[in-house]
């Protein structure tokens, strides 16, 4: 398993994809290197260069100790953009006069 093409490709752009999720509006290329999918899914050549082989490298990416990072902080940061407000939200809701 090569996981060493995302840590390449991940290197210069990590602060532009943050940054990105954080305004709510992507703009670069980097989806399929920082949120792989599996090879079999993809279509263009990028997509399977990125694309994970199967389970066992989806594990391995996981388990990096960079990439398993590099992959949970654009997650929760998405989770905290999103799903959190609308939770807060939702808490609101239920306690509002109808």
């Amino acid at each position: 398993m090569d996981l060493e093409r995302f840590l390449t490709a991940q290197a210069p752009v990590m602060t532009q994809v943050m940054a990105e999720l954080q305004a709510g509006h992507k703009q670069s290329h980097w989806m399929w290197f920082v949120f792989p999918q599996l090879k079999a899914l993809g279509h263009s050549a990028t997509a399977k260069f990125y694309g994970l082989e199967d389970l066992a490298e989806a594990l391995a990416y996981l388990a990096h100790p960079v990439l398993g990072a590099r992959l949970l902080e654009p997650v929760q940061s998405l989770f905290m953009g999103y799903v959190a407000p609308q939770r807060q939200w939702m808490q609101g809701a239920h306690r509002k006069p109808h």
